[in-house]
């Protein structure tokens, strides 16, 4: 039994397939597996899938129709065989050190190993995402807060995860959701989590592709996308323990932003149903207790917090119109 399983999720990735399955087999540490799950694609992902399981071993590939990047990472993780596993999108690729890094970090207390990422952009510039290489306990509300704030919570690479938690406590990627939910299923997982090994630098390059990225798309149920995942990472602070008064300012920024980011796109979409919606949430009136943090217009801040939801609309379309 290897001891990594890497599950590497495949769409129509032709174009970058090979850069990261080589990236892959050119790795200092050798024990893993690598499980290809290809999700149904009509270019010639199929075909570089089974090139490399016929040249390497440590190869497998899952063909299956087209059904999204959920279920094919949950057909990755039942197939895996591995004491941790690791996601690697099809289109990113590591440095040759990448698993040497985090198996050097692994001791057998340690729940999740996390390491910093590399966003490649495809102008050629590129922003690392670093995480302190000094967390390690994180009932410390202080060593939790920090961790959600390298933003390396959002999505699932650049870690190891103990199988044994995942399929003990049938963690699974969300199936129908189009946009966080890997996010969510790292919450789920930082339920089980007591003990994390973070290694410094970025060894994971996470390709962003400008043009198609999610981040780039606004999806008619965004708002209640992110409003999810906020609720899932506010239960976590609770759930550990660690919602000190910085996590609870920083938490209730980050819901203000949210709520004043999608109420903007709803007046562009003329969508003034959805604005009404999103200021009858009862969260709100926790937001007024950071006021002090946010800066933003005061005139429409106080039509957030007041939920003047006319008023607010009618301010943004002159401010968009004038623009």
């Amino acid at each position: 039994m290897s001891k990594i399983s890497i599950v590497v999720p495949v769409f129509n990735s032709e174009l970058d397939l090979r850069r990261c399955l080589d990236s892959i087999s050119r790795q200092s540490y050798d024990d893993f597996e690598v499980i290809l799950v290809n999700d149904g694609s009509t270019d010639n992902s199929a075909q570089i899938c089974d090139e490399y399981v016929g040249k390497d071993s440590r190869y497998k590939v899952i063909h299956c129709k087209n059904s999204g990047v959920s279920i094919a990472r949950n057909i990755g993780i039942d197939n895996a065989s591995g004491k941790y596993i690791s996601f690697i999108d099809s289109d990113d690729w590591v440095e040759g050190d990448f698993l040497k890094k985090m198996v050097d970090a692994v001791e057998s207390s340690v729940d999740i190993i996390i390491s910093g990422v590399v966003c490649d952009y495809s102008d050629g510039s590129c922003k690392d995402l670093l995480v302190d290489d000094s967390i390690s306990d994180i009932s410390s509300s202080k060593n939790f807060h920090r961790l959600v704030k390298s933003r390396l919570l959002y999505g699932p690479v650049a870690k190891l995860y103990k199988s044994d938690i995942i399929k003990l406590n049938n963690i699974k990627f969300q199936k129908g959701l189009n946009y966080g939910e890997d996010r969510l299923f790292n919450y789920e997982y930082m339920r089980y989590v007591t003990t994390v090994a973070t290694v410094g630098g970025c060894r994971y390059h996470y390709v962003m592709h400008n043009s198609n990225s999610l981040t780039s798309r606004i999806y008619h149920n965004m708002f209640d996308l992110e409003y999810v995942q906020w609720h899932a990472l506010y239960d976590i602070y609770q759930f550990h323990g660690n919602l000190t008064n910085e996590a609870k300012s920083d938490i209730y920024a980050e819901l203000f932003w949210i709520i004043n980011d999608n109420i903007f796109d709803s007046v562009q979409r003329g969508d003034y149903k959805l604005v009404k919606r999103i200021l009858s949430i009862p969260d709100i009136s926790d937001c007024k207790t950071v006021c002090h943090k946010i800066k933003c217009n005061p005139i429409l801040k106080w039509c957030i917090f007041e939920r003047k939801a006319l008023s607010l609309y009618f301010i943004i379309f002159l401010i968009k119109l004038c623009k």
